[in-house]
């Protein structure tokens, strides 16, 4: 069992080498986050369109490209980008919104 997965939370990237992280350790990491999310206050971009903040104690962890239930959505694609792991979230068969794995530790 990979420590982090003992944790009441996730992983700090500090504490991790998330190059080096399999897709399950993504995706725990992941699940523990959204566990405690929710959604924040939808906001219109300028270009007209819809989002709505994941957070977490006041934090924006993600943006949902449309209003879904938290507790319904898969994860798909996973990347290391500059700022630590991006996750897609998907529901059924799209993707509806994207996650950041970076200060959620």
């Amino acid at each position: 069992m990979p420590t982090h997965a003992r944790l009441s939370h996730p992983p700090r990237l500090d504490q991790t080498q998330y190059s080096q992280a399999t897709r399950e350790q993504v995706e725990t990491s992941a699940r523990q986050l959204l566990a405690t999310a929710r959604k924040g206050r939808p906001f219109t971009t300028q270009r007209g369109v819809k989002r709505i903040p994941i957070e977490i104690n006041g934090e924006t962890y993600g943006t949902l490209w449309e209003d879904t239930d938290l507790g319904l959505v898969g994860l798909g694609a996973h990347w290391e980008s500059q700022g630590g792991m991006r996750v897609e979230l998907v529901r059924d068969g799209r993707v509806i919104g994207m996650m950041w794995i970076e200060d959620a530790r």
